[in-house]
């Protein structure tokens, strides 16, 4: 599980305390590069985050050792993925993004949730994307902004609206 949403709570329910005009029924969590916290959040916090975006969600059992190790310590064959094991418990929206050619995260983390979810009888949005790697694309970008505005705001986003995320400008 991921510790550090605790902290991420407190503090926008803090901030919302002292900004009056911040509205806590929207809250959304988008997270990509292996980060599971959108995940998490909509497991462990369905009360608070309504809407998520993953991208490229990691799963330390298909990591080099040398880096799984270094910061969640030895696993045991008996050490179960928490995602899968809360999978039930989903509440809001969230849409699940992977590269298939993402060689520094495995798409079988994705798919090992989505395994769950559907055993579990949860509704999800998924977005394969065929050529994409471990970087997020422009369209990638895009379609988080969508998600999170028609989930969040109630708005239609614009058709086809063109991002620029800055990879274009390189």
């Amino acid at each position: 599980p991921v510790k550090a949403l605790e902290d991420s709570v407190a503090g926008l329910r803090q901030l919302a305390r002292r900004y009056p005009y911040m509205d806590l029924d929207r809250v959304g969590i988008i997270g990509c590069d292996g980060i599971a916290g959108p995940v998490y959040g909509l497991l462990q916090h369905p009360d608070f985050y309504k809407t998520g975006v993953m991208g490229a969600l990691e799963d330390a059992r298909f990591q080099p050792a040398s880096i799984a190790e270094m910061y969640e310590g030895l696993k045991s064959q008996a050490d179960n993925y928490v995602a899968e094991d809360l999978a039930a418990s989903l509440q809001g929206n969230l849409l699940l993004m992977h590269g298939m050619l993402d060689a520094a995260t495995p798409v079988a983390a994705t798919f090992r949730l989505i395994d769950a979810l559907q055993k579990a009888n949860q509704d999800f949005d998924l977005l394969l994307l065929p050529n994409d790697g471990h970087e997020i694309s422009g369209y990638a970008m895009r379609r988080t902004w969508d998600y999170l505005v028609f989930h969040l705001l109630g708005q239609d986003p614009p058709p086809e609206f063109e991002l620029i995320t800055g990879y274009e400008l390189l």
